[in-house]
């Protein structure tokens, strides 16, 4: 089989030669690499020992997807499936391609490391020619896949214009040759960015697979920890069986008819969905009185915009903020953190049921938290966050919570906020003894049962999660956010 070979100058030319390949129909796929390796896929790079592994957790991810509410269309196509996993870091028997020379010309130039004299290319596929060369092949060389296809929420897929070969092979290129674009590394830079092909906003998909890489970041540390031969496994427990002698039982908000709108898929347009260019969306903080006040001034700065943009909630909007000038905050040296902590809430929260006034409060309190925290985001002392919640909540209370699959976060709510999602009929099912010490006792409460479904009216609970929750997970965490109590099953103190 004849393959072509071609060298030029930079990247630029490059892209220019592969689009002039896609004009006259010789190639229609294209894959970019920093060096000029053999194509393989992720999993044949990988020995016997790490193979296995990978394989494991690829049954794992394909388990999680299955059985996470609201992803269940990916479970059922294998092919999409793997797409996610693929463009997440999972090794598989996919290689990734793109339809557009420019993503390829972006990843082969894409350097992380120095410079060297190695030959970066442009991969270059005619899919119809290895169709046909695989038909000249034995009956028990099982074909590649072509694979293209389309992910709902899978934002980085439609952002790449990615495609997939399917290679059954480890060393498919001592069957097949691809033909090359190759060119040397500069520092040229093209007109596609990184935040062109990594999107920098979430789909409900990406914002759940928080949760996944939380989840294999737990078994990794769970197998380390069961090497302990000094730890004592202690059994979990809903409730307390002294205070509540005959258990809770689910309340009845719980239901899965009441929650299934929590819990469905937008499955969102990556590209109509970004197109919010004449959305105002500025927020001004011009005097700060009070941080206990501040989320309840900006919500009506946001209402106004949902008045204006009605149909808001369907875009991806850049929210702004603009703070009259604080000598004890250092507003220019984080105005985009503090923008994409604005981002990150909106997007987590606005395809789920949460109403306007919820939303535009949240945001409003996001605000708040960052102006307590005056720029100092990572700081690990515990003190540091809840000093940041006394100034913004009232009676604040510190709070973890986690779903089924064993991801988990934390947060802050206020004492009476939490008493007002209590289930009025909680103390019905307390032990005689202890009436009095429960009731209207936040903490006693959270500390005693801690199933949110047996504790909590989910339509109260659920506006806490808006208003108080996620505006702090935004800038705590930086995965596994939970912007609805719909996924957990669990809720109580750290």
């Amino acid at each position: 089989m004849e393959t072509t070979q071609v060298k030029v100058s930079n990247v630029i030319e490059a892209v220019e030669l592969a689009e002039k390949f896609k004009k006259d129909g010789s190639h229609n796929w294209f894959r970019g690499q920093i060096d000029n390796w053999l194509v393989k896929t992720t999993l044949a790079r990988l020995d016997k020992s790490l193979r296995e592994s990978a394989i494991e957790k690829l049954e794992r991810f394909y388990d999680w997807v299955k059985t996470t509410k609201g992803l269940e269309y990916i479970g059922e196509n294998i092919d999409a499936t793997m797409a996610v996993a693929q463009h997440y870091g999972l090794p598989t028997n996919y290689v990734d391609f793109s339809t557009e020379p420019k993503v390829a010309g972006f990843f082969a130039s894409d350097y992380d490391k120095p410079l060297d004299d190695k030959l970066s290319c442009i991969i270059c596929l005619n899919t119809g020619n290895l169709e046909r060369f695989w038909l000249a092949m034995p009956q028990n060389y099982p074909p590649p896949g072509f694979i293209k296809l389309n992910v709902p929420d899978l934002w980085r897929l439609d952002a790449q214009y990615g495609c997939f070969l399917y290679l059954p092979y480890d060393e498919f290129e001592k069957i097949y040759h691809f033909d090359r674009i190759l060119f040397p590394k500069t520092n040229i830079a093209l007109e596609i960015k990184k935040e062109d092909v990594y999107p920098k906003r979430k789909s409900n998909l990406e914002i759940l697979l928080g949760q996944y890489f939380m989840t294999e970041r737990l078994i990794e540390g769970t197998k380390r920890f069961e090497n302990n031969t000094n730890v004592i496994s202690i059994p979990y427990s809903e409730w307390s069986k002294d205070i509540y002698p005959n258990g809770i039982p689910e309340h009845s908000s719980w239901s899965p008819g009441n929650l299934e709108p929590w819990m469905l898929s937008p499955k969102e347009d990556f590209f109509e969905t970004n197109t919010s260019t004449n959305v105002a969306t500025e927020i001004r903080v011009d005097n700060i009185d009070s941080l206990l006040d501040l989320p309840a001034k900006i919500q009506e700065q946001i209402l106004e915009v949902f008045h204006k943009q009605p149909d808001i909630r369907n875009k991806l909007p850049n929210w702004t903020l603009h703070v009259k000038q604080d000598d004890s905050l250092s507003y220019e040296n984080i105005s985009h953190l503090i923008n994409g902590y604005l981002n990150n809430l909106w997007d987590g929260l606005r395809f789920l049921p949460h109403s306007n006034n919820d939303i535009a409060y949240g945001l409003g309190m996001c605000i708040a938290y960052v102006l307590a925290l005056k720029g100092d985001f990572r700081n690990p002392d515990s003190r540091h966050w809840e000093g940041a919640a006394n100034k913004c909540l009232n009676g604040p209370i510190e709070i973890e919570f986690g779903s089924i699959d064993g991801s988990y976060s934390r947060g802050f709510v206020s004492s009476n906020s939490l008493l007002d999602a209590v289930r009025p009929d909680l103390l019905n099912y307390v032990g005689e003894t202890w009436k009095e010490k429960i009731q209207g006792n936040p903490f006693g409460i959270i500390q005693t049962s801690r199933n949110p479904r047996r504790t909590f009216d989910f339509n109260l609970l659920a506006p806490i999660f808006a208003k108080e929750i996620a505006p702090f997970q935004v800038i705590y965490r930086t995965h596994a956010i939970f912007y609805s109590p719909a996924r957990l099953n669990s809720f109580g103190l750290p």
